[in-house]
């Protein structure tokens, strides 16, 4: 099986992982751990603007997802095209870029973002 490459951003804090191929929460679902304003008008920007037709769910790109998934993108530039207008934005609310190396990674229906299962985790390398 040959490894694929995954970049996502994810919250940094101060809770341990329990390893070092953990994932942290993405940025849909980091203010469970941020709650301050600053983040909550990000992500509230975020959302209104990640509409359905250029930012399907999890939910509508993939047959059968189940919460072992993460999502991220198969580029760099896909990641920042997903986010764009919020990746500096990101990076300045305690988000930094990984790259993991997976096992097995599906794409969604989409061509716009991709899953992976934790448990296929090879490598995961902080960029930014």
């Amino acid at each position: 099986m040959t490894n694929k490459k995954v970049y996502r951003y994810e919250y940094i804090n101060d809770f341990e992982l329990e390893s070092e191929t953990e994932p942290s929460p993405g940025p849909y679902n980091a203010d469970v751990y941020d709650e301050s304003d600053e983040f909550d008008e990000l992500k509230d920007k975020m959302t209104a603007k990640h509409k359905k037709e250029t930012h399907p769910n999890i939910w509508d790109d993939f047959d059968n997802f189940n919460y072992d998934y993460f999502c991220g993108c198969t580029t760099i530039k896909g990641l920042r095209k997903w986010f764009d207008g919020f990746n500096k934005g990101l990076l300045n609310n305690n988000f930094t870029l990984v790259e993991y190396v997976v096992g097995a990674r599906v794409i969604g229906r989409s061509r716009k973002q991709c899953i992976f299962d934790v448990n296929t985790i090879k490598k995961r390398t902080i960029l930014k």
